[in-house]
C-alpha cells in the first residue's frame, strides 16, 4: 500500500519535480496550488505527511481542514526571512521546517525519514519489500510467494503493499529492477543480451526484450546505440 502525501505549494513546476522524483518509491502524491483545492484534499484524503507552503495555506486554515479521524505528519517550507512562520509551524505540530528553495532531492530524503519513523507502518514494509527485489532480481524463479515468505506475511498483504497506481503491484515491480539494471548493463558494458538477460533475472533473451520493449519505448538495441562514447585521445 503507498504511502500518500500532499504537496502544497505556489511553484507549480517544483510540485510537478517533486512528484515526478517520488516516481520510484511507494508514495501517492497529491498537490495543490491554492488554498481552495489544498484545503478539499486534507478534507477527503487519508494522508501520512503534508508539505505545507505556508505562504499558500496558513497554518489556521490547515489545523481546520486536516482529516480528523489521523492527523498526518506536517513539514513546512519558508522563506528565511519569515522566522515568525517557522517558529508558529513547530507550535503547530510541524515535525520539520525547510528554507526555500528546497531541491527535490532534499525533500524526498526528509519525506522517507518520517514516513519511516514508525517501522510498523505500510510504508516502511514495503520500502523493505521492495529493497528485497532490488536486491534479489536477478533471481529468475522470484516469485510473490517467496518474497512473502522470507517476511512472514501473506502474499495477498505483500501483493497489496507493494500495489501502487503507477506501478501496478509485484510484477511491475520487479520488472522495473530488472529493465533498470539491464539498462544499466547495456550502457556500461558490451555483454550480448543473453547474458545481460541471465544477470537481470529474465528467463531469455527474447523475454528481456519484450519487457524492456514495453517498458522504456525501445529495444534493448536501440538503447544501446543511444550510448555516449567517448572519443580516444590520439597521442
Amino acid at each position: 500500500m503507498a504511502s500518500s502525501i500532499l504537496i502544497v505549494d505556489r511553484d507549480d513546476n517544483w510540485a510537478r519535480a517533486v512528484a515526478e522524483a517520488f516516481v520510484p518509491y511507494l508514495v501517492s502524491v497529491h498537490s495543490a496550488s491554492c488554498a481552495v483545492v489544498a484545503a478539499s484534499i486534507l478534507r477527503r484524503a487519508a494522508l501520512e505527511l503534508v508539505v505545507l507552503d505556508a505562504g499558500v495555506l496558513s497554518l489556521e486554515l490547515y489545523s481546520l481542514n486536516v482529516c480528523s479521524r489521523k492527523r498526518p505528519g506536517l513539514i513546512v517550507t519558508t522563506a528565511a526571512q519569515d522566522y515568525h512562520l517557522a517558529v508558529a509551524s513547530l507550535r503547530a505540530g510541524a515535525t520539520d521546517v525547510l528554507l526555500r528553495p528546497v531541491e527535490p532531492t532534499e525533500l524526498i530524503g526528509r519525506v522517507n525519514e518520517k514516513l519511516e519513523e514508525s517501522i510498523s507502518s505500510p510504508h516502511y514494509l514495503g520500502r523493505r519489500l521492495d529493497g528485497f527485489l532490488r536486491e534479489n532480481h536477478h533471481w529468475s524463479d522470484l516469485n510473490l510467494s517467496k518474497l512473502s515468505s522470507a517476511f512472514g506475511i501473506s502474499a495477498s498483504y505483500a501483493s497489496l503493499l507493494l500495489r501502487d497506481g503507477s506501478w501496478g503491484g509485484f510484477r511491475a515491480r520487479l520488472a522495473y529492477h530488472r529493465v533498470e539494471k539491464a539498462k544499466h548493463m547495456l550502457i556500461t558494458t558490451d555483454e550480448p543480451l543473453y547474458l545481460i538477460a541471465d544477470e537481470c533475472g529474465f528467463t531469455s533473451p527474447s523475454r528481456l526484450s519484450e519487457t524492456f520493449t514495453r517498458t522504456v519505448g525501445v529495444s534493448p538495441k536501440r538503447y544501446r546505440a543511444r550510448r555516449v562514447i567517448p572519443n580516444e585521445r590520439i597521442e
